[in-house]
C-alpha cells in the first residue's frame, strides 16, 4: 500500500532506525488517518501553496509538529513593520499536537479571545 512504499522510501533515505518520520503533502502519511486534519491542511495549502504546510511525525510519543509557512504579503506594510516581519522570509507557525486529539469532525464553534501580546525592542 502507499504508506508502506513511503515508510520504505524514508527508511532508504533516513536510516532504518528512524521513528519520526517527516511528511511532505506530495508523500502519503499517517494523517491520511484522521480526515478532518487532513481537510484543514489541504485548506491551507489551496490558500497558500503545497510548500507552506509541512509535517513532523512522532509516533514514539504519539505526536506531530505542523510547521506552516505563510508568505509575509498577506500582512500590509505597517504592520510588518510594527511586529519586526522581514518580507522576503516566510512567517512560520509552528504547532505541536497529538493526532489522535484533534477534531475527527466539525465540532462547535470556539470564540477565540484575543490575548495581550508584550512588544519590546532590542
Amino acid at each position: 500500500d502507499a504508506w508502506q512504499q513511503w515508510a520504505e522510501s524514508c527508511s532508504d533515505e533516513e536510516g532504518s532506525d528512524s521513528e519520526d518520520f517527516l511528511c511532505g503533502f506530495q508523500e502519503s502519511c499517517a494523517t491520511d488517518l484522521y480526515h478532518q486534519l487532513n481537510a484543514d491542511m489541504a485548506a491551507v495549502r489551496s490558500l497558500y501553496s503545497d510548500a507552506s504546510v509541512s509535517v513532523r511525525e512522532y509516533p514514539s510519543i504519539g505526536g506531530m509538529d505542523v510547521e506552516l509557512n505563510i508568505n509575509p504579503n498577506i500582512v500590509d506594510v505597517e504592520v510588518a513593520k510594527a511586529w519586526r516581519i522581514n518580507p522576503s522570509e516566510p512567517i512560520i507557525i509552528c504547532l505541536h499536537f497529538s493526532p489522535s486529539q484533534y477534531l475527527d469532525g466539525p465540532g462547535e464553534p470556539q470564540e477565540l479571545k484575543p490575548q495581550p501580546i508584550l512588544l519590546t525592542s532590542e
